[in-house]
C-alpha cells in the first residue's frame, strides 16, 4: 500500500473536497470505483480518515487492511489535533468532523480482534464509548460479545448497568448466557431466559441449528423480527457453542416453552390456520415434507394482499420498509419541477447566507446568531404555539435540524470555522435542479436522519422506518380531510408491535403514547414540514391531551413526488 506523508498543517479545504469524494465512493456500485475514488481523496488530502477506511474495508485479508486502519486513525487524530480530543470529549458524535475517526478507531477494534489482538480490541471499543455515551455507532452489542468471549464478566456487568434501558434482544440474550457461564442453571437464568425470548424467540433456534442462518447479512432489521435474529446468530453463534453445556440446555428450553397467547396477533393466528388446512389430509413421513409445505403456505401469504397494509402485501412492505430506495417494483421517485414546503424554504434561506464567502460558525460550531434571528422572522410553524427566544441555532429546531441534513447530504460543509456551500450544494442551486434538490433532502431525512432526535420518545425505529407507507396511506386516504387520529391508528393498525417501545403512565396508555410519537415524527415534523400536508385547526376539542387539534389534506405534491406500482 501507498504510505501517505502528513504535511504539518491541515488545510481544511482540500479535506472537505475529499470527504465529497469519499461520499460519492460509499455510492459508488463498484469496488473499482471506490477503491478509484478513495485514492484519489488521499491525494487531495492525506488526512481523510474515510477514505484510508474505505480501502481497508476493501482489502482481502485482515493484515493488509489494519495497515490502512492505522493510517485511517493516524489521519483522523492529526486533522482533528490534540485539544479538540479533550474539549469535545462525550459529545463527540454530535459534531460531523469526528466521525471519520470514530469510524476508523471501531474498523481498527475489528480487525484487531479478528487478529486475536483482543485486549487491543476491546480498550479501543471502551474508549470509543466514553466519547459517545449514547453509542451512535451500536458498539457496545461487539463488546458485549467479546467480553464474553474473553471471560471479562465484570467488565460485562458495568457494560449491561450502563445501559441498563437497553431493550434489544443482544442484551437479553448476553445476561443468559453471562448467567448460565457464571452461575449455571439458576431461577435468575430462567427469568432471563424468558425476557430473551420475549425480545426474539427465533434467535434460538439459528443458535441450535447453526447450518439454519442464512450467508447474507440483513443490512437492518425490525424489533423481534428474524432479520434481528440472524443478525444476532451470525456475530454470536461460535461464542454460544464454545460455551459448555448452554446448547444442550437452550434445546431443553425450547422444548416446553409456548409462544405466550398475548403475544399472537390476528395475522399470527390466520397464518396458523392456512397452515393447519395445508396440513390437513397430508401424510408427513419428515421434518422437510412439513417444512415445505408451511414454506409455500408463508410465501402464499406474503404475496396475499394485506387489509391493514392497505392492499399491499407484505412482500411489499418488506421492500418499502428494508429497501426504500431500491425498491422500483413497488415505488419510483419523481422529480416535481416545483415543491413549496417549510424544509425546502429554510434551505433556501440558509443557501443564500452562504452564497460566496460563506457565514463564520460561533465558537460551539453552530450558525451565527443573526443569521438564525433573521431566517426565525421570516418563517412561519404553525405548530409551534409560542415564539421563541433565539440564543442559538439550538433553540430554532427547524432550522437546526435543516443545517444537519444539509450538512449529512453533503451540501454544506464547515472548514475553517465557516460554513459554505459544497459544489455539490452550489450545482442544485439552479432553478432546473429543484427537484433533484428536493429528493436529496427527502432521501437523506428518511434514510440518514435519526427522527427521534432529541424528541424525548423511545427509538420506535418503525416509525421511520415505514416513511414510505405513511405517504402510500396519505396518498390514498389524503384527498379528504381526515383528522391526524385517522393515519395514528392506521399506523397501529399496520404496525401494532410498535406499542412495544414504550411504557405506560398513568396518564398514558402505550397505545397513546405510540399515536403521540408518530403525530409529532411523522405528521409533523416529515408530512408538514415537506410540504405533504395541509393543515386546517379544530376548534374546541375536548380533553385534548396535548397542544391543538388538526385535520389534513394531502398536496398536489404527494401525487407529484411518488408513483406507487399498484
Amino acid at each position: 500500500m501507498t504510505k501517505f506523508e502528513f504535511p504539518d498543517q491541515v488545510d481544511s479545504e482540500a479535506l472537505a473536497n475529499a470527504q465529497d469524494l469519499v461520499y460519492d465512493a460509499w455510492e459508488a456500485q463498484s469496488k473499482q470505483a471506490q477503491t478509484k475514488l478513495a485514492k484519489k481523496a488521499l491525494q487531495i488530502s492525506p488526512f481523510c480518515a474515510d477514505a484510508y477506511t474505505l480501502l481497508g474495508d476493501k482489502c482481502n485479508t485482515p493484515e493488509a487492511a489494519i495497515q490502512y486502519y492505522l493510517q485511517a486513525v493516524e489521519a483522523g487524530e492529526k486533522a482533528l489535533g490534540i485539544n479538540f480530543y479533550t474539549e469535545f470529549k462525550e459529545s463527540f458524535w454530535s459534531l460531523l468532523e469526528t466521525r471519520p475517526y470514530m469510524r476508523a478507531r471501531a474498523s481498527l477494534a475489528e480487525v484487531y480482534w479478528t487478529l486475536g489482538n483482543n485486549d487491543e480490541s476491546i480498550k479501543i471499543f471502551t474508549e470509543l464509548l466514553e466519547l459517545n455515551p449514547n453509542d451512535h455507532q451500536g458498539l457496545r452489542y461487539i463488546l458485549a460479545s467479546h467480553l464474553l468471549a474473553t471471560n471479562k464478566y465484570q467488565e460485562l456487568h458495568a457494560l449491561l448497568i450502563q445501559y441498563e434501558d437497553d431493550i434489544d434482544a443482544t442484551w437479553a440474550y448476553s445476561r443468559v448466557l453471562l448467567e448460565f457461564l457464571e452461575h449455571g442453571k439458576t431461577a435468575t437464568l430462567s427469568k432471563y431466559c424468558t425476557k430473551a425470548l420475549e425480545s426474539n424467540r427465533h434467535i434460538p433456534k439459528l443458535l441450535i441449528e447453526p447450518n439454519t442462518i442464512p450467508k447474507r447479512i440483513p443490512e437492518s432489521f425490525s424489533t423481534g423480527g428474524m432479520d434481528q435474529a440472524i443478525i444476532y446468530a451470525k456475530a454470536n453463534v461460535d461464542l454460544w457453542h464454545k460455551s459448555t453445556g448452554v446448547i444442550e440446555w437452550l434445546k431443553a428450553q425450547m422444548d416446553t416453552y409456548v409462544v405466550p397467547l398475548q403475544a399472537a396477533d390476528s395475522e399470527s393466528e390466520s397464518l396458523i390456520q392456512d397452515i393447519q388446512a395445508g396440513l390437513e389430509g397430508k401424510n408427513l413421513h419428515n421434518r422437510e415434507e412439513f417444512e415445505k409445505i408451511t414454506n409455500l403456505v408463508t410465501y402464499k401469504k406474503n404475496q396475499a394482499i394485506n387489509d391493514d397494509f392497505l392492499g399491499f402485501s407484505p412482500s411489499d412492505m418488506h421492500n418499502l420498509l428494508y429497501y426504500p430506495f431500491e425498491s422500483e417494483d413497488v415505488v419510483i421517485f419523481n422529480r416535481p419541477k416545483k415543491a413549496e414546503c417549510n424544509f425546502l424554504f429554510l434551505y433556501q434561506k440558509l443557501s443564500d447566507y452562504l452564497v460566496g464567502q460563506g457565514a463564520k460558525a460561533t465558537t460551539k460550531g453552530n450558525l451565527p446568531l443573526k443569521i438564525c434571528k433573521d431566517i426565525y422572522a421570516q418563517y412561519n410553524n404553525p405548530f409551534q404555539f409560542l415564539d421563541m427566544n433565539i440564543r442559538t441555532e439550538t433553540d430554532f429546531g427547524d432550522l437546526h435540524v435543516v443545517r444537519l441534513i444539509a450538512e449529512i447530504a453533503g451540501l454544506i460543509k464547515k472548514q475553517k470555522g465557516v460554513f459554505t456551500l459544497t459544489k455539490k450544494g452550489i450545482k442544485l442551486q439552479s432553478e432546473n435542479a429543484a427537484g433533484e434538490l428536493f429528493h436529496t433532502l427527502f432521501k437523506t431525512f428518511v434514510g440518514k436522519f435519526n427522527w427521534g432526535y432529541s424528541d424525548g420518545y423511545p427509538e420506535c425505529r418503525i416509525i421511520q422506518m415505514s416513511a414510505l407507507f405513511q405517504l402510500y396511506a396519505l396518498q390514498i386516504e389524503g384527498s379528504q380531510w381526515h383528522e391526524t387520529s385517522h393515519y395514528e391508528a392506521l399506523f397501529l393498525r399496520a404496525y401494532p408491535s410498535s406499542v412495544a417501545d414504550f411504557e405506560e403512565s398513568p396518564y398514558s396508555s402505550t397505545k397513546e403514547k405510540a399515536a403521540r410519537a408518530f403525530y409529532v415524527r411523522a405528521i409533523q415534523r416529515f408530512w408538514f414540514h415537506f410540504g405533504f400536508i395541509e393543515i386546517q385547526e379544530i376548534d374546541k376539542v375536548p380533553q385534548l391531551v396535548y397542544g391543538k387539534a388538526y385535520k389534513i389534506r394531502k398536496t398536489t405534491l404527494v401525487d407529484d413526488y411518488l408513483s406507487f406500482k399498484k
